[in-house]
This record gives C-alpha cells, sequence and structure tokens, in this order.
C-alpha cells in the first residue's frame, strides 16, 4: 500500500511539474490550460490571482502593450512609425531575471507608398526621459532580428535598404533587445529610446530615413497573475532557531517527509509529524506545539517511533511561522515553551491528489485508533496486574492476619490451658495440703486420743507434779512505779505434756506392782495407782537444771485423799496466781 501512494504522489509530482514548465514557458497559454486543469480537477488544484512584481516576474514570454512616440517635440505624440509598430504583438522576454523585448513590425502607406521597416537600433545608457536629447548616434546598439519577411514580402524600396545594409536581401519582421527593469516607472512603464531606418523616408529629397523614435512598453497586465494552486501539498519543513538563521535543537523530531498542508475553502490545514529525537543518552519527545499563540491539536499515532500528528489551521499560506514547543527525554520535561520558528519550503512541494489525502487520512486514523487499542490494551493489563497485585497484596495481608489471629489465639487458649492447669494444680495442691492436713490433724487426735482402759473407760495418763515453789520463784520480778511486781513474761505451763511425761517417766521407772496412783486418781479417774511425782519448772531466768524429785506421799505421814486434796488447792491456787499475775 505504501508503494502505491507514493507511486501515486510521484505521478501527481510529475503531471504538475509539466504544468509548471507550460506556466514558465508561456504564461498566456498557461492561463489557458490552467482553467482546463481547474475545471477537471476542482477537488485538487485551485485556480486564483494573485498580486505580482513586474520586476521580479519569474521567467518566461509575457504579452504586453507597446506604443511608437515622437523623440523630439510634444510628449504623447505619435511617431511616423507608429503605424508600423504591431502594438499587439508585442512579448516581454525574462530570462534568468535579464528582460528583453520583442517587437513586431508591419508595412505603412506613407504618401501614398508601402514601406517596411529597415532597421532598428536602442539605447541603453543612463539618459532618461529628461536629458535624452544628449544621446549621440554612436550610443545606439544593434538589435537582434528574430524574424525576417520573405522575399517577396517588400516595397519599392528594398534596393536603398540593401544599399544601406549590404548583408541583407530581406526585411526585418520581430526585433529584439535588452531593456533595463529597474526603469519601470510606477504606472508599470518602460521607456526606451530607439533610432530607426525606414527606406521609403530615406528615398526622399530629404535623405530623412534615419529617425529617433520612443518605444514605451504597459506592464499593467503584469501586475496580477492567476495561477494554479495545488490545494495538498507535502512541504518540507525545517525547525529554526527564533533568531538566528540555523536549525532549533529539535529539528531532528520533525519528519519532513510527511508535512502536509491542505486546502479548505479558504483555510490552510497544516499537518507535522513528529518523531522520537535522540541525542546523548537520552531519546526526547516533542509533547506540545504551540503556532502563534494558539495550541496546535495532538493525535497520537504510536508506533516505534511514537509519532505524534500535530494539526493548526491558518488564513495565511505560511513560509514561516514562529511556534513555541514542548520536549521531554527520558520521560522528564526537559525544555518548556521554547520558541522556534517553523519554515515550509514550497519551492520543493509535491503536490497530492485528493484520493491520495484521503489515503493517508484514512491511515492516520487507523493509526490513531491503533494506538487508542494499544493503549486500552495496556491500560486494561496494567490495571489486571494491579488488581492482582492488590488481591495478591490482599491475599497475603489476610493470610499473615489469620497466621496472627490463629497465632494470637493459640497463644491466648495455651495461656488460658497454663492458667487452667496452673489453677487446677493449685487447687489440687491445695485440695492435697487440705486432705493431708486433715489426715495429719486426725492422726493427731487419733495420736492424742486418751487411751482407754480394759473396760473401755478412758485412761487417765500421769500428770507431772506442779511445782509451786518454783512458779512463784519464777513470777518473782521488780516492782512497777505503782508498787505492783513486774510481770515477767512466763512460758505457758503445758500440763498434759507434763502429765504424759510424768507417766512415761514412772512407767519406765516403776513395776506394774509399784505403781502409785495418778493425781488422776483422786477423782477416781484411774484405776491404775502410783505415786505421784513432780517435776519442777525452770524459768527463762534460771541457768540452773532443775532434778527430777519423786516424793512419795507415804512418806509425809498424811493419807492419799489428804495427799490428793491438798494437791488439787496447790493446782488450783497455781493457776489462780498465773491469771491475777498475768492481769
Amino acid at each position: 500500500m505504501k508503494n502505491k501512494t507514493l507511486l501515486k504522489v510521484l505521478s501527481a509530482s510529475a503531471i504538475f511539474t509539466a504544468i509548471a514548465a507550460i506556466e514558465s514557458y508561456d504564461h498566456n497559454a498557461f492561463a489557458t490550460e490552467v482553467a482546463a486543469t481547474a475545471t477537471n480537477n476542482q477537488s485538487d488544484v485551485e485556480t486564483k490571482t494573485v498580486p505580482q512584481d513586474v520586476k521580479n516576474l519569474p521567467d518566461g514570454t509575457y504579452d504586453i502593450k507597446s506604443e511608437a512616440f515622437k523623440f523630439y517635440g510634444k510628449d504623447g505624440d505619435p511617431s511616423m512609425a507608429s503605424a508600423g509598430l504591431d502594438k499587439d504583438n508585442t512579448k516581454l522576454i525574462v530570462k534568468n531575471g535579464q528582460y528583453s523585448v520583442n517587437v513586431n513590425f508591419k508595412p505603412i502607406d506613407l504618401f501614398n507608398q508601402k514601406g517596411y521597416l529597415g532597421d532598428l537600433k536602442y539605447y541603453d545608457g543612463d539618459k532618461t526621459h529628461s536629458n535624452r536629447y544628449d544621446i549621440q548616434d554612436n550610443e545606439f546598439k544593434d538589435t537582434t532580428i528574430v524574424e525576417n519577411y520573405s522575399e517577396n514580402e517588400k516595397d519599392a524600396f528594398i534596393d536603398v535598404y540593401k544599399k544601406k545594409f549590404p548583408g541583407r536581401t530581406v526585411y526585418p519582421k520581430t526585433l529584439s533587445y535588452n531593456v533595463d527593469k529597474n526603469k519601470i516607472d510606477a504606472n508599470n512603464k518602460l521607456e526606451t529610446y530607439t533610432q530607426v531606418f525606414v527606406p521609403v523616408m530615406e528615398a526622399f529629397p530629404t535623405g530623412s530615413g534615419t529617425q529617433r523614435m520612443i518605444l514605451e512598453y504597459n506592464l499593467n497586465s503584469l501586475t496580477t497573475k492567476t495561477i494554479t494552486e495545488p490545494k495538498y501539498n507535502l512541504v518540507p519543513l525545517t525547525m529554526m532557531d527564533a533568531t538566528a538563521n540555523t536549525k532549533s535543537m529539535g529539528d531532528g523530531a520533525i519528519d519532513k517527509s510527511k508535512t502536509r498542508v491542505e486546502k479548505v475553502g479558504d483555510t490552510y490545514h497544516y499537518y507535522v509529524t513528529a518523531k522520537d529525537l535522540a541525542f546523548g543518552p537520552y531519546v526526547g519527545e516533542l509533547t506540545n506545539l504551540t503556532v502563534n499563540g494558539t495550541t496546535a491539536t495532538l493525535t497520537e499515532l504510536g508506533g516505534s517511533n511514537h509519532e505524534k500528528l500535530y494539526h493548526f489551521t491558518s488564513k495565511e499560506k505560511y513560509d514561516v511561522v514562529n511556534v513555541t514547543v514542548d520536549v521531554d527525554a527520558g520521560g522528564r520535561p526537559f525544555h518548556k515553551n521554547t520558541p522556534a520558528r517553523f519554515a515550509f519550503d514550497w519551492a520543493k512541494a509535491t503536490p497530492l491528489t485528493k484520493a491520495i489525502v484521503n489515503q493517508l487520512q484514512n491511515e492516520e486514523k487507523a493509526k490513531a485508533n491503533e494506538k487508542v487499542a494499544t493503549d486500552k490494551k495496556a491500560k486494561e493489563e496494567k490495571a489486571r496486574i494491579e488488581a492482582e497485585k492488590l488481591a495478591k497484596e490482599k491475599a497475603e495481608k489476610e493470610r499473615i492476619e489469620r497466621e496472627k489471629l490463629a497465632k494470637e489465639k493459640a497463644e491466648k487458649e495455651r495461656i488460658e490451658r497454663e492458667k487452667l492447669a496452673k489453677e487446677k494444680a493449685e487447687k489440687e495442691r491445695i485440695e492435697a495440703e487440705k486432705l493431708a492436713k486433715e489426715k495429719a490433724e486426725k492422726e493427731r487426735l487419733e495420736r492424742e486420743k486418751p487411751p482407754v482402759t480394759a473396760k473401755g473407760e478412758p485412761a487417765i495418763e500421769e500428770k507431772p507434779e506442779f511445782d509451786l515453789d518454783g512458779f512463784i520463784s519464777n513470777h518473782k520480778g521488780p516492782i512497777t512505779v505503782k508498787g505492783e511486781a513486774t510481770i515477767l513474761e512466763k512460758p505457758e505451763f503445758d500440763l498434759d505434756g507434763y502429765l504424759r511425761e510424768q507417766k512415761r517417766l514412772t512407767e519406765e521407772t516403776t513395776t506394774t506392782s509399784d505403781k502409785k496412783p495418778l493425781i488422776n486418781d483422786i477423782f477416781g479417774q484411774s484405776e491404775v495407782k502410783d505415786t505421784f511425782v513432780a517435776t519442777p519448772v525452770s524459768t527463762k531466768k534460771s541457768n540452773v537444771t532443775t532434778v527430777n524429785v519423786k516424793k512419795s506421799l507415804a512418806n509425809t505421814g498424811v493419807n492419799t485423799a489428804t495427799t490428793g486434796f491438798f494437791g488439787l488447792v496447790t493446782l488450783l491456787s497455781a493457776f489462780i496466781l498465773r491469771r491475777k499475775t498475768n492481769k
């Protein structure tokens, strides 16, 4: 498809090149051709009339008007040779910027005689209209004969002509000479000074065949021109520096082969294609374009070079226009609102047909749609990847949260289990201690349970004798301020323990038959009879150990009943004294 497009472009270029060649050769013929072309290809070209500088005409042949005036006398008076000037068949020739004229002369009737122009000379010096009389004959130069009459086209004075110009055999018809384009006046008229030779006038007795004449050329018809202009062109574009006559750094970003200008109605549409620009280690791209302060419309075309199509319009056909550009490098802003100029080389423009333009526009639309689809796909892919990433992160977060909660739950359950186990162990320990204590207490009570006799009666344990004297002596102490005896700290008397100890000692030293009745037997609580034995109680203040003393009540001379009574009285007195002392 691209090759076909290029072929069409080249074909169109060849057509317009041929038309341009016709224009450079003959503008009048070209005007006729233009009309036909414009009619047949109205959608591709337009015909219009534009101003033209008559002093700077393109190379070519132009039809102009000419007049012959008298050199001497009143300005504007026609010359005698004026009738022989073919005024409507005068040509202006422009070649390489040099102007020349082709003038045609026809036979005239003079004094009932037919006569031809024999010769024409011209002046190309500095003399002007005001001092033209100062021109010398030798300052006139020969013109160039472009075309001659045939040998049959002659008058009766041909011999006079041949005598004057021995090398000539026929009359000249068209003569050419150079003119100075800078002498064209403000009225677009060019005045030249000439010298003519007319054989019929030379034959008169006066011999006045050589005369001076003013030839004036009117170029008003050339102040405008009708041209045909392609509506669609590929125009080479160069991005220039804003002030210097050098290329801008961003010129490499312009795809010069794709700059297109389309004329729609009276508006020019400019399409500029930009591409990636590599400089150093970076790749830059033109990201924004303003033309005369107006932002151009951007269409992303994509592709390997990341093409961008900028579109802007104007009523003017630009040769040079001021612009500003933004440039990114490596995905980051590099230049912002940088001034520059767009220079369009219309001399190298390639005309396009409407069909080719439509094809190019369709290709650009297809690229733009493909870019949109690609971007959409990339966006969706990015969104998918992002969604997967977020889902993965969410799942990972949830997993971590679950593991955290599970760990916390397990730790909480472990702590709870340990707590319950500890509480259970503590409870079991307390229960075990309680049971052990109860068991120990039960065993203690069982052990301390008083023995029973053979008859099942409680046995009365032996009780130690109460050391009343020792007790009283141990409670003697210093006197208080009130005159009372100071109560010394005394240990409580363990009567039960004392009795058990006495019983044990008695059992160890006395046979059953020799046993004496205990003090308990005074009250008839035991059948066991033994001698009452009392052991003195030591005090904290005394370092002397009291020895065991056994007193036999039988040796006192008091019977058992009397002895038991006194013992009881003594014991009760001891208790009463102790309680009173403690109070």
